[in-house]
């Protein structure tokens, strides 16, 4: 501090010294807690790139430099050092080594953060590099049957592929994970992944009919036989050999119950595919032979499916030990981030001193001319105030009573403007729900029991587009520009999202809504999920649109 501040000190009064004090105090623990994370994430930035030096070495012969800039920070080098990690960890995974592919994987993509961190402008390459690691990382997770975690990896891959516009390989991950939650046996929402593929443009054949083959499978382990029935005898593929062909071929035989030809393709599926494909076809392999009083094969395969089921039970220590990876570099994350954050410490710092400084002696001129205004001002004070102690009282009595008038006015005033609101919005609702078309559909659908495999057959109750018509037009004559407030505040919203909302407002559940307006039930919980999201609310859709239309009367 300099000489002409410390000599200010003999002036301060007691509690601006405290003030001050106390201000270096919080100033120092700052400072100290600033080095410390920046030692720590130094300790383990050394940790993660354990091949630096050879690495550096190779780099600094091929281009014949020496370094300028530190290696952690240095593009050519993380770039090499990141390609050299990701071979590894291909190499690993080839030899079915998981925990040490999914160890170079990590390094690969904290070199990647660096790379983004010191480099604002990524290339192509540094994105399908970036794309390639979480891939990979996804791969392994799903490996080991590890779904939340795989899914993390491959929606932060999908994410690069839309931003690059890479439409093919979109839709492949989208099947990719639409298969990843098949395996698991959760085919609802594979099927929203597939779905979701098939909405994409520009869809090649062989991806359109890969599309076509896995929602087959979606639908038969759901239990919708006769729509995946119609979609296998529309398609065509050019290879009878293709082992998605097979795996539906063998479901569509399986479920008519010619056991015998369903047979043929389960055993070209069990000899031709991966782990998890003979796994299944495994599983249908024993129903089979079990059907044709083939106890012998039936044992076989019921045996391949225990050793698959041990197997996979003895991979639970690695599956432990590389989910842990993946929490210790999510916490790393967090503690770069943090030393992000921090690294202008020394002016920060600087900057806080100069500030608590500058507020100290403006605070205690304050104080100096308060004193002297004070002094000056006792004495006058003084000899008024006995003149003033009388009407005083009275204008404070004067006074209260104004105020408690004002408040009781106040909450009258705004006890009738709520009655008036709650009543107004009663009527209109009342009015709303007794329009003729509402009040028909409600009867008609009272006592009809609707599931969601069986919206379809209750199309005789859609709605007709001038019912339709008439039912918004009850709504707004009701509810007057309330309609233009909803969309000028959520742009987002459609006209089929905001005919969805007013009938749900009337009352109806999404099920009642899919056959009011000849929906799917999966594309009426599709679009009730839309409108929940534009909301931010996870409430119950009829409950969440009356509380939230009538808050906005």
């Amino acid at each position: 501090m300099p000489f002409f501040y410390i000599s200010l000190l003999p002036q301060m009064s007691m509690k601006s010294f405290k003030i001050f004090l106390i201000s270096l105090i919080i100033t120092v623990s700052y400072s100290m807690t600033c080095v410390n994370n920046s030692l720590f994430a130094q300790s383990y930035q050394s940790l993660s790139h354990a091949e630096i030096d050879s690495i550096a070495y190779m780099l600094s012969a091929k281009n014949n430099k020496k370094w300028h800039k530190p290696l952690s920070k240095n593009y050519d080098f993380l770039v090499l050092l990141s390609q050299n990690l990701q071979d590894d960890a291909v190499k690993y995974a080839e030899k079915h080594d998981f925990l040490n592919s999914a160890i170079s994987y990590f390094h690969a993509l904290d070199a990647e953060t660096s790379i983004k961190e010191h480099h604002a402008a990524s290339s192509n390459n540094d994105i399908e590099r970036l794309t390639d690691i979480y891939i990979g990382l996804g791969d392994i997770f799903a490996d080991i049957n590890s779904l939340k975690t795989a899914s993390y990896y491959y929606d932060n891959a999908l994410m690069l592929f839309e931003d690059a516009d890479d439409n093919e390989s979109v839709i492949t991950l989208l099947i990719t994970m639409g298969k990843l939650y098949d395996d698991n046996h959760i085919p609802d929402i594979a099927l929203l992944y597939y779905e979701m593929a098939e909405e994409k443009n520009d869809i090649p054949q062989y991806l359109a009919d890969k599309i076509d083959f896995c929602k087959i499978t979606a639908l038969y382990e759901l239990g919708d036989i006769k729509t995946a029935d119609s979609i296998f005898m529309s398609i065509d593929p050019a290879d009878k050999n293709d082992m998605d062909f097979h795996k539906v071929s063998y479901l569509y035989f399986y479920y008519k119950g010619d056991y015998a030809e369903a047979l043929q393709h389960l055993l070209y599926c069990f000899e031709n595919g991966d782990d998890n494909d003979k796994l299944a076809a495994s599983e249908l392999l024993a129903a089979v032979y079990f059907e044709l009083n083939d106890k012998d094969n039936e044992l076989l395969y019921t045996q391949y499916q225990a050793k698959a089921t041990s197997a996979e039970i003895r991979k639970t220590p690695l599956k432990l030990q590389i989910e842990k990876l993946h929490d210790d570099y999510q916490q790393y994350k967090i503690q770069k981030d943090t030393e992000e954050s921090l690294k202008h410490d020394k002016i920060r710092i600087l900057f806080l001193i100069l500030v608590i400084v500058t507020l100290s002696l403006i605070i205690i001129v304050f104080i100096i001319r308060r004193k002297k205004i004070h002094n000056r001002l006792s004495e006058v004070r003084k000899s008024i105030h006995e003149t003033h102690e009388s009407l005083k009282t009275k204008d404070s009595i004067i006074e209260s009573k104004d105020k408690i008038i004002d408040d009781m006015s106040k909450k009258i005033e705004d006890l009738s403007s709520r009655k008036d609101a709650t009543l107004y919005f009663e009527e209109s609702y009342n009015n709303f729900i007794n329009c003729e078309v509402i009040k028909s559909a409600k009867a008609e659908l009272k006592d009809v029991v609707i599931l969601t495999k069986t919206v379809q057959d209750f199309s005789r109750f859609a709605l007709t587009n001038n019912q339709l018509s008439i039912v918004i037009k009850a709504f707004n004559d009701n509810f007057p520009n309330l309609a233009t407030t909803i969309r000028k505040n959520y742009e987002s919203i459609t006209t089929s999202d905001f005919k969805f909302m007013v009938l749900s407002f009337a009352g109806f559940s999404d099920i009642e809504i899919a056959v009011l307006l000849n929906l799917t039930y999966s594309a009426a919980n599709k679009r009730s999920n839309k409108i929940k999201s534009i909301f931010d609310t996870k409430d119950d859709l009829n409950h969440f649109m009356f509380h939230f239309l009538r808050s906005q009367i």
